[in-house]
């Protein structure tokens, strides 16, 4: 009976009256039913968040064509076991961590773990959730934008000898784009190795601008590709990397993507404020790894050798640096525990400046608690959307308010767009990297960060960003209870889609 009153009310509506389509849509009807039930059982053997399953069954049940789709579009964990199983296959299998290739000996925590630094349990839990060692003997440089960014990666570039590799989320048809691809055309030309690797929906480069990399000599590859409209399966799992390695000695990541708005702020914006720091020493084995890892997804190319994983003679600074990826293929969520330790340990300060602001509870209730506990914690973020992410925008500001009632400081930029992702805990512990404080970058994307263990570091970035305090303004709870009803509940409707954001 239920079948038959929806038949009747599509035909109806259809202006059909026909034996025959009635009976396909019946038996369509019947299909769908039964594949969402299917869809729900996976839903519920996938062992999840209670809140996040029955969330999932009841979309499904109560909507069972689109929620079946927006299911598999978003919410499935089906590509990230084959990632897993990817990640696995014996000829990666056969690539040697980098730090066994160059030391010979097994990955473990560097003795400077057992000082007495507030960081050091941080750095056990780091080399035990990712196998990332601790390298002393670094120096990192912190860039505060992208002109100086891109200014000092070209510098580099021409620098190179061997190889340069290159991984974006983002690369654009830009002027910048063009600098940058003179230069690698050139050494291309003089023998270097140079080697592409962009996100399958984030990278934008034509097939003639494509065509012309592989005729000067250069070797590119797209990352879980997708030829869908809506980007298939693989659509969720985004390669949100910016890694640029010279020589396998010099390295660079952090929150800038090639394009002209990462320099100028574009059309949008009168500025744009992000942040990139430069390694040099043994510490960029580690970024070198990452992309290792990630071109053989892309590309199926091994590429090893010591001329990619050189050591270092003496040390090039002071600065201790433990490089941390994280994504759909991990185990463990790294960058997500990286950042719950940073939380957790901070006795003083905790200030962190990120783009995107939709906190999981873990993430929402640690940061609650430094604040409650006397930690000067605050939070830079942007005053206004970019482009379509006004969604992200708008759930963003549902978190303030818990935030804000536990003692933390929130301050909304309004000097241009904000798109640093850094946090920074006491005098001695930082981290710079690709990744936002929200769910997508924790759970969902491929993402790296550079955990520092410096106080030259730490205080130059306290420094920076003291003074982009001077260009925001604080959202006192005053302010924030202010706001229009109509505001109020555009954000909170938002805030429903924090999960796909």
């Amino acid at each position: 009976m239920y079948f038959d009153d929806i038949v009747r009310l599509i035909l109806d509506l259809l202006g059909v009256n026909n034996p025959y389509v009635n009976v396909v849509l019946q038996v369509v009807l019947v299909l769908a039913v039964l594949y969402s039930i299917i869809i729900i059982l996976v839903i519920i053997s996938e062992n999840r968040d209670p809140s996040k399953t029955l969330a999932w069954v009841l979309l499904c049940f109560f909507l069972p064509f689109l929620g079946s789709f927006i299911y598999i579009m978003f919410g499935q964990n089906w590509r990230r076991k084959r990632l897993v199983k990817k990640a696995n296959l014996p000829r990666l299998r056969s690539i040697r961590d980098p730090r066994q290739t160059v030391n010979g000996g097994k990955c473990k925590v560097h003795p400077h773990c057992d000082t007495t630094t507030s960081g050091h349990r941080l750095m056990r839990m780091l080399t035990r959730n990712r196998g990332a060692e601790v390298w002393p003997g670094n120096k990192v440089t912190v860039l505060q934008d992208g002109k100086q960014t891109f200014q000092m990666i070209m510098k580099d570039m021409k620098k190179a000898k061997h190889h340069i590799h290159l991984e974006y989320y983002i690369v654009k048809h830009s002027e910048i784009y063009s600098k940058l691809e003179k230069i690698l055309i050139a050494k291309a030309k003089e023998g270097v190795e140079v080697r592409l690797l962009y996100d399958g929906v984030g990278g934008q480069l034509s097939g003639q601008t494509l065509k012309r990399l592989h005729d000067a000599g250069i070797h590119t590859s797209g990352f879980l590709k997708t030829t869908l409209p809506l980007g298939g399966l693989t659509s969720n799992y985004r390669l949100h990397r910016k890694i640029v390695v010279i020589d396998g000695n010099v390295g660079f990541v952090g929150g800038l993507n090639i394009g002209d708005e990462y320099i100028t702020g574009g059309k949008e914006f009168s500025k744009w404020r992000d942040t990139h720091c430069r390694i040099e020493g043994d510490a960029v084995s580690d970024l070198q790894f990452v992309f290792q890892k990630d071109w053989y997804i892309g590309s199926k190319e091994i590429i090893s050798g010591k001329k990619y994983f050189p050591r270092w003679s003496h040390p090039s600074g002071d600065d201790m640096v433990q490089v941390i990826e994280s994504g759909p293929d991990s185990a463990f969520h790294h960058i997500h525990q990286g950042y719950m330790g940073m939380i957790m340990g901070a006795h003083d300060r905790l200030y962190t400046g990120t783009p995107y602001l939709i906190l999981d509870p873990a993430i929402k209730e640690s940061i609650r608690t430094a604040a409650l506990s006397g930690v000067d914690v605050r939070i830079i973020v942007p005053a206004k959307p970019i482009g379509w992410q006004f969604l992200a925008f708008w759930a963003a500001r549902t978190y303030y308010f818990d935030l804000l009632l536990a003692g933390a400081r929130i301050y909304e930029y309004d000097g241009g767009f904000i798109h640093q992702k850094i946090m920074l805990a006491d005098d001695d512990i930082s981290s710079i990297g690709t990744t936002n404080m929200d769910v997508r970058s924790f759970f969902l994307n491929f993402e790296v960060n550079a955990f520092i263990y410096s106080k030259r570091i730490n205080n130059k970035l306290a420094k920076d960003f003291l003074k982009d305090l001077e260009e925001c303004t604080e959202i006192t709870m005053e302010k924030y209870q202010a706001r229009p009803r109509h505001e109020k509940f555009k954000e909170s409707v938002a805030r429903l889609f924090s999960p796909l954001l």
